[in-house]
């Protein structure tokens, strides 16, 4: 299962380096969502240009697992306002993250920054959309996985965008029976998408952590 921090905060724009990063947006609505209505904006950062390179159809890529996630993961139960980012970077980038927020000096393939785990919030303001937290990519180490399996490019990214924002939605692996429904609510997002079962594929994809 990828990688996650689940509970801090991040400033993933502290490790972007000197190149300007690539920014853009996406409106999500959904009115018959099956936890009820909701529109998400999502930020997405794109600090390192090899995925642009590799995935013409980067944008699309987001906007579909996005969709999935929050519909699977009944996002409109949580608000109908929401609000995340999806910063997709590097290994160096996510190494340093891993490291001061995990306490692991290595990179990984996805990191989840959760603000609903945050405790002591103040309440949210009236009209105000509901932050969910970000979620921060590696393109080095999700290139190499994608290889290994092997799986598209553009799939291990679907599935690592969809776990990462599952966990912003409160979805968590610390336990077995909480593994077995959030992969299987993952296999359910992805083969409703049009993708294999990450779990349960000939050549079954072994369970992600940091390395």
């Amino acid at each position: 299962m990828p990688a996650d921090a689940s509970s801090c905060p991040s400033d993933p724009n502290a490790h972007a380096g000197d190149d300007v990063p690539q920014l853009y947006a996406l409106s999500l609505c959904n009115p018959d969502g099956p936890g009820g209505p909701y529109v998400a904006d999502v930020d997405v950062s794109v600090e390192d240009d090899r995925w642009t390179e590799a995935l013409p159809d980067l944008a699309g890529i987001l906007e579909r697992a996005c969709r999935g996630a929050l519909d699977g993961g009944h996002a409109g139960d949580l608000g109908s306002t929401l609000e995340f980012s999806v910063v997709l970077t590097d290994d160096e980038a996510v190494r340093a993250l891993n490291r001061d927020y995990r306490g692991r000096d290595c990179p990984t393939n996805v990191l989840s920054f959760a603000s609903l785990d945050d405790t002591g919030s103040a309440p949210l303001p009236e009209g105000m959309p509901l932050h969910l937290g970000d979620i921060v990519v590696a393109f080095d180490t999700t290139l190499a996985e994608a290889q290994e399996r092997p799986v598209p490019l553009a799939d291990h990214l679907f599935h690592l965008a969809v776990h990462g924002i599952l966990h912003l939605l409160g979805f968590d692996h610390e336990d077995d029976d909480e593994a077995t429904e959030m992969e299987a609510l993952e296999a359910d997002i992805l083969v409703s998408s049009g993708l294999s079962n990450p779990y349960h594929t000939a050549g079954e994809i072994p369970e992600e952590d940091a390395k």
